[in-house]
């Protein structure tokens, strides 16, 4: 066993563990969208191509990951292709569904029939191997170019960033291993040997970077409920908090008319937070913290999101003249993150800032 076959290894045992800790974080968010669950079939099927190519390459001794194993790489592409279409929000028909699988199908069948008959795997057998495999790097190529397509698209309906950026990673991820493909075929046909050594450790990484892409985009999504659960509690507190020392009918009144009125380049503030408010409204961020939750029923944060996403607007209403990025257009309007840029916007519009005019 090679030092590349050992690394691969080990590769493949991390894709394993990521599996287990993305099940983990997958169960532990309480809104799940349609993608979610696809995502984690798609994991499931990952985790027992893994299981196969450890089984056959470590235990049996025999490497079927760029032969018979090919065929299962077939299978990614109709869950790449489903996935994309849920991101949009877009339903999948039966018939689009079933002609996905149909490569797969056609490849699986061909396999079996040369195997049912020794002279023709004799015969036919290697030129099969040659044909899947210069068919699944030319597929690879096709679904990533598209993934890409559909990321720059007008209209494209994808309201989530996370989304956003997994689709990228998992686009540039098949083009890369298309290329590997293709760059591993002509080395053979030339019989060099060194790509074919690397090649495998190097499509197992970044089978690895694909699933830990997935559990990132979980950890964070189960981070900002956790967050939103927080804060709730944190508000429930300050009411429990300031019912019998509260802020007087008066001062509260007159505080939430000069939070509205307040110019609103003090929202824009990147650094804005509850005492350099209070400083501008010459009150104790104690008082402050009354007004958000007794007179306003919400938390500092919604209220200057609830600004920021009003400026944000006429932003993006203006959006055609300045060709202004949505990404720019958050930053400006006093976001310093995209994904809290995109939530607090449909919070306050109903609509993701992409789809607002």
């Amino acid at each position: 066993m090679n030092i590349g076959e050992i690394l691969s290894f080990f590769v493949l045992f991390g894709v394993v563990l990521s599996i287990l800790f993305g099940g983990y974080w997958h169960e532990k968010i309480a809104y799940k969208h349609k993608l979610d669950s696809a995502l984690w079939w798609f994991l499931f099927f990952v985790l027992l191509h893994v299981l196969y190519i450890i089984f056959s390459r470590y235990i049996l001794l025999n490497d079927l990951f760029i032969g018979e194993a090919a065929l299962f790489n077939l299978l990614y592409m109709p869950f790449y292709w489903h996935a994309v279409c849920l991101s949009q929000n877009k339903p999948t028909k039966v018939r689009n569904v079933v002609l996905s699988f149909i490569p797969a199908v056609l490849f699986w069948t061909f396999f079996f029939v040369l195997k049912s008959n020794q002279e023709w795997t004799i015969l036919y057998y290697t030129a099969f191997k040659q044909a899947l495999y210069v068919f699944f790097a030319f597929l690879l190529m096709s679904y990533g170019v598209w993934g890409f397509a559909i990321l720059f698209k007008k209209g494209n309906n994808i309201e989530d960033l996370r989304f956003k950026q997994l689709i990228a990673i998992s686009s540039l991820i098949m083009i890369v291993v298309s290329i590997l493909y293709f760059i591993n075929f002509f080395e053979n046909i030339n019989q060099h040997t060194i790509v074919v050594l690397n090649i495998n450790f190097f499509v197992h990484l970044l089978i690895l970077v694909l699933v830990l892409s997935i559990n990132r985009m979980w950890f964070y999504r189960y981070i900002d409920e956790k967050e939103s659960r927080d804060e709730k509690k944190h508000l429930d507190d300050q009411l429990d908090k300031y019912h019998k020392s509260r802020i007087g009918d008066s001062e509260l009144e007159k505080t939430i008319i000069d939070l509205d009125e307040m110019e609103i380049e003090v929202y824009l503030d990147l650094d804005l937070n509850l005492e350099k408010l209070s400083t501008h409204l010459r009150i104790s961020k104690y008082e402050l913290s009354q007004v958000f939750s007794i007179g306003l029923q919400t938390s500092f944060a919604k209220y200057v999101n609830k600004k920021r996403c009003e400026y944000a607007s006429q932003l993006l209403l203006n959006r055609r003249e300045t060709n202004d990025s949505i990404e720019s257009i958050a930053y400006e309007s006093g976001f310093n993150s995209n994904t809290t840029f995109y939530r607090a916007f449909k919070e306050n519009y109903g609509v993701p800032p992409s789809r607002y005019n």
